[in-house]
């Protein structure tokens, strides 16, 4: 455990100083969650996540509940309550439903993902988009699993929106795991629109 949070503290280091060009925008992202299992293919999962940024503050609250159906498919609903604030205004609600369907594949150390959502926002502002996410993960060491992912969001109104890149670690301690990630989010269709850097430190406790 004592290698894990010094490998921790190191990776967040490097994050925090990546270089970010003049015209992008940076954030962090933080969030902290638990889930519990009180059937074996049975999840409910709860993360409170905060978002900072240039004049950009995010607060957002996830509750999902998720079926294995089988053993290499994963169904979930969940549901999040998001506040914003960009600059001094007053913070904004909105609401946001979602449907995943989760296929996961274990080759010796490396487990293969792909995630299917549709989410809606179901407030003032209506949106519909598809997110379609890849991510492989690599078990270097019990306490050590880096990984990369990449999502396309496609909304339903213009088509694709824009393009997630990431790679970060995992380090999985009892029931506990700490994930240090770096995020780049690069707009699609709008030239106008800026590009993302984010640094994130996740935390998740299972019961």
């Amino acid at each position: 455990m004592k290698r894990g949070l010094i490998a921790a503290a190191c990776a967040l280091g490097v994050l925090s100083v990546a270089p970010v060009a003049q015209a992008d925008q940076a954030q962090l992202w933080i969030s902290a969650g638990a889930d519990v299992e009180p059937h074996r293919v049975f999840r409910l999962g709860a993360v409170q996540r905060l978002r900072i940024g240039s004049g950009v503050t995010e607060v957002l609250t996830d509750v999902s509940a998720s079926v294995r159906a089988t053993k290499w498919l994963r169904i979930a609903a969940g549901y999040r309550l998001g506040f914003e604030r960009e600059d001094d205004a007053d913070f904004e609600a909105s609401h946001r439903l979602n449907l995943d369907a989760v296929f996961r594949v274990r080759l010796r150390r490396v487990r293969l993902r792909a995630r299917a959502r549709y989410q809606a926002r179901v407030d003032d502002n209506p949106r519909h988009t598809l997110r379609m996410r890849f991510d492989a993960r690599v078990r270097v060491k019990k306490w050590l699993r880096p990984y990369l992912l990449t999502e396309t969001f496609f909304r339903t109104e213009d088509g694709p929106r824009k393009q997630r890149f990431a790679f970060g670690v995992v380090f999985p301690i009892q029931d506990h795991a700490i994930r240090l990630n770096y995020l780049l989010e690069v707009p699609l269709g709008d030239r106008n629109a800026e590009r993302v850097h984010v640094g994130g430190l996740h935390y998740r406790y299972s019961f």
